[in-house]
């Protein structure tokens, strides 16, 4: 018999981190797009940003229809793709999130936030090519990863969550709400690390 989940964080009752949770209105729209094998990882991130950004939207899939994504490729918004540009491939228009604070009306901005491994990213653009065309926009962090519960690629590699918090940080450095996912950060790192042998 399947343990019960908690219907909004999506995670087993008994790990719940809805107390953790603080909403908040981003500067741009964000839509998530995950993986299916990220869908039941306990130490993802990605459901628990999206819960705390308001007006967010989430898909899951590797291989997305026309149907799924031209809501969110329409003209009303322009579209970016928080994505690293990769070495030896011809990427679209790369814009660092700083640059986009400078040239756009961050309302009328939509960022697509991919939620896997690299590998598993990287099927996800080469199977969606109308993702892997958009312009793309560039975070540049200052500080290391704190999410200690999963193995990173390398130290350059973030969450899901680090990720969102350190556009948002580059669209505005005085924007008050990041504390908010470093709140959700700290809940879920120090749950995980009780299961972590010393």
């Amino acid at each position: 018999m399947p343990r019960e989940k908690c219907p909004d964080c999506l995670r087993l009752k008994s790990l719940c981190l809805c107390d953790a949770i603080a909403p908040f209105e981003p500067l741009v729209e964000v839509i998530f797009l995950q993986h299916p094998l990220e869908q039941n990882q306990v130490k993802g991130t990605a459901f628990l940003t999206h819960r705390c950004l308001k007006g967010s939207q989430f898909l899951v899939g590797e291989k997305f229809s026309n149907e799924q994504l031209s809501p969110y490729l329409t003209e009303t918004k322009k579209t970016f793709l928080l994505y690293p540009p990769e070495d030896g491939v011809d990427a679209p228009e790369v814009l660092s999130a700083a640059d986009m604070a400078d040239t756009e009306c961050l309302e009328s901005v939509r960022i697509l936030v991919l939620d896997g491994t690299w590998r598993k990213t990287r099927k996800m653009l080469f199977l969606n090519p109308e993702l892997a065309a958009l312009p793309r926009v560039q975070i540049y962090p200052t500080a290391p990863s704190v999410y200690s519960i999963r193995k990173q690629k390398n130290v350059t590699s973030f969450s899901t969550l680090e990720a969102v918090k350190q556009l948002l940080i580059e669209l505005d450095s005085s924007f008050p709400y990041t504390k908010n996912l470093d709140q959700i950060m700290a809940a879920l790192v120090a749950q995980q690390k009780q299961f972590q042998p010393n």
